[in-house]
């Protein structure tokens, strides 16, 4: 259950509202926390390679009235990250009945790509539509019913019933659902906002669409499949001060657009600050233009940022690996160093990816850069609150 300590409403619920993150949580096969996936990316050493904890053993545990049995891959991991995520903004989830109204105040908004389909694929279902002597079914149907029922697998067991939605945009749909519960939070639509993605992209079908979008997975420089969850809580700045809960960073802005108008989308995304206050970007990791894209946003500016990205230690979880940018932008907030890229991105000679890990200043706003398969670029400005800003 999630407590209902949050602070009072805002007296309007028009203007503009200034959104902080108080929560972050994650969740891969072989991460099973934030603090590990941090530890991971200064290790330099990839834990692709680890051996896989199941996720049913913690799931059971935190929430005993759930049959990981009956939930897919990716519903699991959502789950883990979304508790996390709670906790750590100070909103107690658990099995527990539900006390007063809060959980009304709280919405999920969360992207995937294929996570519920392989579900589906695996247990035969998908293909018993296909086959099934019904004009009325089809595999296309029952393909849009497993993306629902991802909503229904997060909301019942965290018991939350504010407002909801869930993004199959690719591998951007974790950005972009970040970005929908940061406008849904400043246009006063809603208190808390529990946003990010979740993803199982370990499918035949999967791969060969990476492959024919450009993303290598073969050979040496090859990109590694994963699966898992990032998530984080947004909410009013106003509410989560008087509530006391713990201040990562403010959301100051979100934009989407294609690659191909990058300069003009990072415009927009710049029009209320200088791009030469940015002191890091947190890239995708694993598309081949990418570099190009990032030089046309910063185009204009004599020095370029350096940046970094998390898809060398978490491979490519689809819309996972953009949440899982959110969650690493957040932490790096109020940092002396970055974690280095271990494996390059073709054409990044380019752009200052740093190694070794040193900056010239303390990280204070972080650009997150999803850059699609799909020529689709979403991005998400963080910046770090100290007292006096709040």
């Amino acid at each position: 259950m999630i407590a209902s300590n949050l602070g009072q409403p805002a007296p309007s619920r028009c203007a503009n509202r200034r959104v902080a993150v108080t929560g972050v949580g994650l969740c891969t096969s072989q991460l099973p926390n934030t603090r590990e996936f941090y530890a991971a990316l200064e290790s330099e050493v990839s834990p692709l390679f680890r051996h896989q904890c199941g996720a049913d053993e913690e799931l059971s545990a935190r929430f005993p009235q759930i049959k990981p049995k009956y939930l897919d891959e990716t519903a699991k991991y959502a789950i883990l990250a979304s508790a996390e995520a709670f906790r750590n903004a100070g909103l107690r989830s658990s099995d527990e009945p539900p006390e007063g109204a809060g959980s009304d105040d709280i919405g999920l908004v969360v992207g995937t790509f294929s996570g519920p389909i392989k579900w589906g694929f695996e247990n035969g279902f998908i293909e018993a539509a296909a086959d099934w002597d019904n004009p009325g079914v089809s595999a296309a149907s029952s393909v849009v019913a497993y993306y629902g029922s991802l909503i229904g697998n997060m909301t019942i067991p965290l018991r939350i019933s504010g407002p909801s939605a869930v993004f199959c945009n690719l591998d951007v749909a974790g950005t972009d659902a970040i970005g929908y519960a940061f406008e849904a939070v400043r246009h006063g639509k809603s208190r808390v906002m529990l946003a990010g993605g979740a993803d199982a992209p370990t499918t035949p079908m999967v791969e060969s669409s990476i492959e024919r979008a450009g993303a290598q997975l073969r050979g040496e420089h090859k990109t590694r499949l994963a699966s898992g969850a990032a998530m984080v809580v947004l909410e009013e700045l106003e509410s989560a001060v008087e509530r006391g809960a713990p201040i990562l960073g403010e959301v100051i802005g979100y934009e989407t657009s294609t690659a191909g108008n990058a300069r003009e989308a990072g415009a927009r995304l710049f029009r209320t600050m200088n791009k030469s206050q940015v002191d890091c970007v947190v890239a995708t990791g694993v598309i081949p233009r990418e570099a190009e894209v990032l030089l046309e946003i910063f185009r204009d500016c004599e020095i370029k940022p350096p940046a970094t990205h998390v898809s060398w230690a978490v491979g490519f979880a689809a819309a996972a690996s953009s949440a899982m940018q959110a969650v690493a932008s957040v932490m790096l907030l109020g940092r002396e160093t970055i974690p280095p890229v271990r494996a390059g991105l073709r054409g990044t000679q380019r752009f200052p990816y740093v190694q070794p890990p040193g900056l010239t200043r303390r990280v204070k706003t972080v650009l997150q850069a999803s850059t699609g398969l799909t020529r689709k670029l979403s991005m998400l400005l963080f910046r770090q609150i100290t007292p006096e800003m709040e």
